[in-house]
């Protein structure tokens, strides 16, 4: 008797149902961080923030998904952005790239994307300031999110 593994019988589960869909479709966080980038030589100067994300997904195979990161202040308002050109489509200041999942069960370890400093005013009333990393459809559903306050964000704000 031939034995299935659980991933196969997922799989097997999930292209079985093409009309209901698969229930159990989701993304997972495993690790979220971002720091602020300062320039090389000029060590008192920022050059913007770094976001670098893993995460796993099931059941998502044949899809294209965007990865999105905003900022918020301490209040959950979004930052806006300064000339449009980093922004979501609401205005806020957002870095995003597209993947393609290939498999049904798929990690991804270096989700990566970077919003340059004069893209976005911080002030001190905006302490802490947060960042919202998602994972979306290109339709815009939110498939997953989570959120950490970004790392000596003081060093950005304005009076």
């Amino acid at each position: 008797m031939k034995r299935i593994t659980l991933t196969q019988l997922f799989t097997l589960f999930c292209f079985s149902l093409p009309l209901v869909g698969c229930a159990s479709s989701n993304v997972t966080f495993q690790m979220s961080q971002s720091r602020v980038v300062r320039n090389p030589q000029q060590q008192e100067q920022v050059e913007g923030v770094k976001f670098e994300s893993s995460i796993l997904t099931k059941g998502l195979g044949g899809q294209q998904l965007v990865y999105q990161v905003t900022l918020q202040d301490k209040a959950g308002r979004p930052i806006r952005s300064r000339d449009g050109r980093y922004q979501n489509k609401a205005g806020n200041v957002a870095a995003a790239r597209s993947f393609y999942v290939n498999f049904p069960l798929q990690s991804f370890g270096n989700l990566k994307v970077t919003l340059p400093a004069d893209q976005f005013e911080v002030r001190n009333n905006h302490l802490p300031v947060t960042a919202k990393f998602g994972i979306y459809t290109v339709t815009g559903e939110e498939l997953a999110s989570t959120q950490s306050t970004v790392p000596a964000a003081e060093i950005l704000a304005t009076p």
